[in-house]
């Protein structure tokens, strides 16, 4: 259903009625989207084509979703618009087989975080204490043996039980960050950084922002992007510094790490992002609504993730982080 013939105001996709009277119809919650993207038409030059999708309702009272292409048919001696044309395609179809796809790639980024949540539950509950209970027993058996052990073998065993345990529990923090559940996002990112300053040498400047509540696919997807992004830092920037900020921006939450290392770092990390680090990143962040970018400042290397608050719709049409 074209826009002209939902409004019963002609055919073609061609419409012709006033901007006030698709205001009335459009989406409350796209109408500052759509007032943005007249005031970029109206300052594009003359015959300049620009695209956007709203929500109108059409003669049944169902919200249809409007790509509309537009530019300005005339102006004035003053370059004030006169009139408008555009064509417009109902995309409503397509929007809600892409956010059903989206639902259920997120059911499924839930459900496996659940069962990693289990599974790191289970190694540090069970397999975690196994390893305690075999270096107490090497304990007791030094102590009761009638003849002194091969102090070879018990060192070596002792040896074996700490290795293994230091790896049970950096696998099981990889299943399931504990400090997620137990500080929260902003808390689980700060003691990431603290901590990875003081491995490291790094000076890592926090900015938090008051977050409203995120599903915890979310969290931990922003989670490992910032754990991704300062290793990233660590390994190819040559910095000093680092400013990591989380805050709430354009109705998502935007995640920001910005050094002050070498820039010309974007191309080797662009070459190294194809297995399980900034590639993941950001075929993660897409499939729950989100987007990630790097950019080159003046100095440095800056990395912004972002996603909705509420998952409602798709990722931005142009992948792009709000910046505001």
């Amino acid at each position: 259903m074209n826009l002209s013939v939902l409004l019963g105001s002609g055919d073609n996709g061609v419409f012709r009625v006033r901007p006030a009277i698709v205001r009335k119809r459009v989406h409350p919650d796209d109408l500052v989207s759509l007032k943005a993207h007249r005031r970029a038409l109206y300052e594009k030059p003359h015959g300049a084509i620009l695209t956007t999708v709203v929500r109108i309702k059409d003669d049944d009272g169902d919200w249809r979703w409007i790509q509309a292409r537009e530019q300005v048919l005339t102006r004035d001696a003053r370059g004030r618009v006169l009139k408008i044309r555009g064509v417009a395609t109902d995309i409503t179809d397509h929007r809600q087989l892409a956010l059903s796809v989206q639902r259920n790639a997120s059911e499924i980024l839930r459900a496996q975080q659940d069962e990693r949540r289990r599974i790191a539950r289970e190694i540090h509950d069970s397999l975690a204490q196994h390893l305690v209970l075999i270096d107490l027993t090497m304990s007791r058996l030094e102590r009761e043996a009638e003849h002194q052990l091969p102090t070879g073998a018990v060192h070596d065993i002792r040896n074996a039980v700490r290795a293994a345990h230091a790896e049970v529990r950096a696998f099981s923090y990889l299943l399931h960050p504990p400090e997620l559940d137990q500080l929260g996002l902003p808390g689980a990112i700060a003691a990431l950084a603290r901590g990875f300053g003081i491995r490291t040498g790094l000076d890592i400047k926090l900015d938090m922002g008051v977050l409203p509540d995120l599903p915890p696919i979310a969290q931990l997807t922003l989670f490992r992007t910032a754990q991704e992004a300062l290793m990233n830092v660590h390994r190819h920037a040559r910095a000093c510094t680092v400013n990591l900020s989380l805050n709430t921006v354009d109705g998502g939450v935007r995640l920001e790490v910005a050094d002050d290392g070498e820039g010309v770092q974007l191309a080797r990390l662009k070459a190294a992002a194809a297995g399980v680090g900034l590639a993941g990143m950001r075929a993660r962040l897409i499939e729950i609504g989100g987007a990630l970018e790097l950019s080159v400042p003046e100095r440095g290397l800056r990395l912004r993730a972002w996603l909705p608050v509420e998952q409602k719709y798709c990722s931005p049409p142009t992948g792009a982080v709000p910046r505001a």
